[in-house]
């Protein structure tokens, strides 16, 4: 949005830069003028001392114009001493040459009163006249009475005065005018440009945001609309019920969280004003804005802009641009985690599929952590696969998927590795008596009898298992569980067997419940 105290000070540095300008020419004029009349008029030491006087009044003056923008002055105090100068060093030019030069130094009247009026509006033409009218009826009636043998023809000053004025008010006018429609102009430009930026700011989000995570999209969204010229940039989301913050930027203390439960549609922008009620209670006044986009399309994440002013059309396009790459960025974030997810599960049961499940066991074999293995192996699977059909099988597969994984400690890895073959990693676990417990527990999930095709159906796995306590090939520790599990299956299914072998340092070879697990 553009400012509204940016353009008046772009307008108020343009005027008195012009007006300082007139006071220059004004001195260099008075300096020609004294050169000029030094063989005449200007002889004397009093007419020196009467331009110095002036070359200070107008160095005051443009001192007074600077300081006011260094300092920041009131506009008004800022304009109405430097009017006040300007009166005074006119009613002094007129004052020291109208005697060598004649009524032509009356021109130098109209600086006062068009800068009077560019400063404040046409009454300050008026104003301005006036004040200079009576400084220099003023001067005229002190000097007369100083020295009465003096000639003054006050007749004459009141009419050079009038004519000023008849000549100053058309020409301020028209500069006024002007300055008007710089001011227009300037404040079309400035919302080009901001515009122009807006965008080349969200172009570069939508090419750094390419690989971006969700946290850091939405955080830098939030960044983002803060360099679109809003005050602060939240984003939101409905969590339990209640509206959440998700991203913050800027001056966070604008945002109102009861303006945050706006739920815009996707493709608008909601402009909403905020206040408290005025002094009489007898409606709001608005203090701040909030300007709300969805960033997704089922409306899970929304951004608010908040301003103090109301937002330009220009800028809530621009938030709206900005919520479209954000929209995109988000699904293609979301598209890239899924595709993930896909290549690290087994698209029929959702556990780890066999990529993952060897990845974690060369990793798990460089570590001097212990780790335990457990294969598993659904019995005579093909029979219920032919008897009942394909779709039934993967059916029965999803179920007992589900049944491995529920059995399992949280910080284990289960994983389909085969068609009808499972297995179970459990890190950090050396006790081959909790690797059995593990095992069996899977053993006795699968006597619950599973519903195929309203048919009761009686499944049972067969479980090998191998302990390690140190590092060392993954593969020796694959090959343990496997002769267990083959063990297992030989000893009549359904049962659980720990493997006797060699695994880096060592692989337990605790004998189990003699029940229900054996030892190869």
């Amino acid at each position: 949005m553009i400012d509204p105290e940016v353009t008046q000070f772009a307008r108020r540095r343009l005027i008195e830069t012009s007006i300082g300008g007139a006071r220059t020419s004004q001195l260099i004029v008075a300096i020609v003028l004294w050169i000029g009349g030094r063989g005449g008029w200007a002889a004397d030491g009093r007419s020196l001392v009467d331009l110095l006087g002036l070359i200070a009044l107008v160095l005051a003056a443009n001192l007074v114009g600077f300081l006011g923008f260094e300092r920041r002055w009131s506009p008004t105090i800022h304009g109405a001493v430097g009017q006040a100068l300007d009166i005074v060093a006119a009613v002094f030019f007129i004052q020291v040459f109208e005697s060598g030069v004649g009524d032509i130094v009356w021109i130098a009247a109209m600086v006062p009163l068009i800068s009077g009026g560019l400063r404040f509006g046409p009454a300050g033409t008026l104003v301005s006249w006036a004040a200079m009218s009576v400084t220099y009826m003023t001067v005229l009636v002190t000097s007369l009475m100083i020295d009465p043998t003096e000639s003054m023809d006050l007749g004459a000053a009141l009419w050079s005065l009038c004519f000023v004025l008849a000549i100053s008010v058309p020409v301020g006018a028209v500069v006024y005018w002007l300055t008007q429609q710089w001011e227009r102009q300037a404040i079309a430009t400035m919302k080009i440009e901001r515009q122009a930026a807006g965008i080349t700011t969200v172009t570069r989000f939508a090419a750094t945001s390419t690989m971006a995570r969700l946290p850091a999209i939405l955080q830098t969204a939030a960044g983002v609309a803060v360099d679109l010229g809003f005050a602060a940039a939240t984003v939101t989301a409905s969590r339990l019920g209640r509206e959440t913050v998700l991203a913050a930027s800027g001056q966070v203390d604008l945002a109102r969280a009861g303006a945050d439960d706006i739920v815009p549609n996707p493709t608008e922008v909601v402009a909403t004003g905020w206040g408290d009620q005025d002094s009489e209670g007898t409606g709001p006044t608005a203090e701040w804005f909030s300007s709300s986009v969805a960033l997704d399309d089922r409306g899970r994440f929304r951004l608010h802009g908040w301003s103090t002013n109301a937002p330009e059309d220009a800028q809530l396009e621009t938030l709206h641009l900005l919520a479209v790459q954000a929209r995109a960025a988000i699904e293609r974030d979301e598209a890239v985690q899924s595709l993930r997810r896909q290549a690290a599960r087994d698209p029929l049961t959702g556990l780890a599929n066999r990529r993952i499940f060897e990845r974690s066991m060369r990793r798990l074999s460089l570590s001097p952590e212990a780790v335990s293995l457990l294969y598993i192996d659904l019995d005579r699977f093909k029979a219920i696969n032919d008897t009942h059909g394909h779709l039934a099988g993967d059916e029965l597969l999803r179920i007992v998927a589900r049944r491995i994984a529920n059995r399992v400690p949280a910080a284990s890895l289960p994983a389909r590795i085969g068609g009808d073959e499972f297995a179970v990693v459990l890190p950090g676990v050396d006790d081959p008596r909790v690797a059995l417990r593990v095992g069996q527990d899977i053993v006795e999930a699968m006597k619950e009898p599973i519903a195929i095709r309203a048919v009761q159906t009686q499944v049972s796995v067969s479980v090998g298992v191998a302990v390690s306590v140190g590092s060392g090939p993954a593969q020796i520790l694959i090959r343990a569980a496997d002769g267990a599990l083959a063990r297992a299956k030989s000893e009549g299914r359904g049962r659980c067997c720990l493997a006797h072998a060699r695994h880096g340092r060592s692989i337990s070879s605790s004998a189990p419940d003699p029940q229900s697990m054996s030892e190869t």
